[in-house]
């Protein structure tokens, strides 16, 4: 099911991509506490995404954007990656018990 529409959203190719990618962290969020198996995206191949290259030219009318984000989660997330300089697909993976951004 999973890799069926994944396939129909192949017309943007990062969206399909970053749609299962969210679901994916929400089954492995609740799989913590429930007894659910292996979350169904692991089957996916996901689509390669080529990079645009754009780079952020006025950080203070990003800062601007990213403050006007309203949900939580995904302000603090946009601020890491905003002065860390990662890149949006390092951030998620980085272990939640890593001191790294204390130092």
């Amino acid at each position: 099911m999973v890799v069926r529409r994944h396939n129909d959203l192949a017309n943007i190719l990062s969206g399909a991509n970053h749609l299962l990618r969210a679901f994916r962290a929400v089954w492995n969020f609740v799989r913590r506490t429930h007894d659910l198996p292996e979350s169904p995206t692991n089957v996916i191949e996901w689509f390669d995404e080529e990079q645009d290259g754009h780079i952020i030219s006025d950080l203070i009318a990003q800062r601007r954007q990213v403050d006007d984000i309203l949900n939580l989660i995904h302000r603090t997330f946009y601020e890491i990656i905003l002065y860390t300089g990662l890149r949006k697909s390092e951030a998620p993976v980085i272990p939640p018990e890593s001191n790294w951004l204390r130092k």
